[in-house]
């Protein structure tokens, strides 16, 4: 209780209290208890841990830990003086109040917002991690899926969201596709992927629960008393598999379970079909593993689970420079040499959050993969290629990475036979 004391009395700054979404100034007594002051990533832990009901700060953090503000009735405060993108960002990562030298200012800016989830807008109108685009010919018509704002609606309210758009240029608002029950207690659901498959289509997603009880998982170091900062609350992660008629959903589960095994952290499921077979490519993640792992199996003709032993593609630090991160694998056949390549992304030294390139020379999924590096170094990706009605390579990513103003951002990719290239358009 000291350390929450002591935050609680770092606290205390002058400027009108704005109300989210309405964007009318209230008074101090409408939060529901004074709010204590985090001045960092670390200072949420207690805070959390505490329950303290009122919490302020310089901006937002990260969703990992602000969903639990959302989730547990923990009303967020963010400072906010200048900028649309700083107060939206604010917004998209669970904001309830806003303090403010520029009520005004701030109302406007919260008008807009409300806005843009109700009209048509351009790709840097609206925040997108993990973007994924399906390109249907039968309706000349894209399918843009995207994690449902997990700060709208109840607590533990989880699910995808798609947009559509006829030129990759306007997109419809996000209509929603798939939800996670809400006595499941989701935390999180993002990167989602979806594939038209066999008469139907298929959804890959990532999801995770909020920890019941003590946790059941170890992160790497924990053993030998080493840190696990915002790590401490995790549970289980893993990839569900979902089925619907049609791109537009409804997705159900086809199995009451996540594929990838119980208490890891896997996440990005990617599909690869080789000799008729479907196979999972995914992330067994380095907070666990300590070096970030690409991972394979196959999978059972109904996607209900993994019908051989689990292997290693390779891991995170295979890159030069590379960190302890795997993220969003994607696989494809080039279409003028016939060989296989996946990209994949991590934090590169010098390079920020990068899309890498590996090739299997075999072109077998299996592997072994090589000839890892660096294709677009610009602090974007989780990516994905798609070719758009009249034939031109694109490859959509998030950008950049930075929790909160992340927007999709397409590139041309240019593939040569023996790599990808990729251009921003601008």
């Amino acid at each position: 209780m000291v350390a929450i004391l002591l935050l609680a009395a770092a606290g205390g700054a002058g400027g009108a209290l704005v109300k989210v979404p309405e964007g009318f100034v209230v008074e101090e007594s409408a939060l529901p208890a004074p709010p204590v002051f985090l001045r960092n990533l670390q200072e949420t832990v207690p805070a959390y841990k505490a329950r303290m009901k009122c919490v302020e700060s310089e901006g937002m953090f990260m969703d990992t830990v602000s969903i639990n503000f959302h989730d547990y009735g923990m009303v967020a405060v963010a400072r906010w003086n200048e900028g649309f993108d700083e107060i939206n960002a604010a917004v998209e990562l669970g904001a309830k109040y806003i303090r403010t030298s520029k009520p005004e200012e701030a109302r406007r800016h919260l008008a807009e917002i409300v806005a843009r989830r109700t009209r048509p807008v351009k790709a840097a109108e609206f925040r997108i991690r993990d973007p994924f685009v399906l390109a249907d010919p039968a309706t000349k018509t894209y399918f843009l899926y995207e994690t449902t704002s997990p700060y709208l609606g109840k607590p533990y309210a989880r699910g995808v969201s798609v947009r559509t758009s006829k030129d990759l240029v306007t997109w419809s608002p996000p209509r929603k596709v798939q939800e996670a029950p809400l006595d499941f207690h989701a935390k999180t659901q993002w990167a989602p992927e979806v594939y038209r498959y066999g008469d139907g289509y298929l959804m890959f997603a990532s999801l995770a629960k909020h920890p019941e009880g003590e946790r059941t998982i170890k992160l790497f170091g924990e053993d030998q008393g080493k840190p696990v900062s915002e790590w401490w609350h995790t549970n289980d992660r893993g990839v569900w598999v979902y089925r619907s008629a049609s791109p537009l959903g409804p997705f159900l589960p086809v199995s009451d379970r996540q594929i990838t095994p119980k208490n890891w952290l896997a996440i990005d499921g990617t599909l690869w079909v080789q000799d008729g077979k479907p196979f999972m490519v995914f992330c067994h993640e380095g907070v666990q593993t300590g070096n970030g792992e690409m991972s394979l199996a196959e999978m059972s003709p109904d996607f209900t689970r993994f019908v051989s032993e689990i292997k290693v593609l390779f891991r995170a630090k295979d890159v030069p420079g590379g960190s302890r991160v795997t993220d969003g694998p994607w696989i494809f056949r080039s279409e003028k040499s016939g060989r296989l390549f996946m990209t994949w992304s991590n934090f590169v030294s010098g390079s920020g959050y990068s899309v890498i390139l590996a090739e299997s020379p075999s072109g077998d999924v299996r592997g072994p993969w090589t000839n890892q590096h660096v294709i677009y170094g610009k602090n974007g990706g989780h990516g994905m290629l798609f070719k758009t009605f009249d034939g031109k390579l694109k490859f959509a990513l998030h950008y950049p990475e930075r929790r909160g103003f992340e927007h999709l951002r397409l590139l041309d990719a240019q593939d040569t036979g023996g790599d990808l290239v990729l251009t921003d358009p601008d």
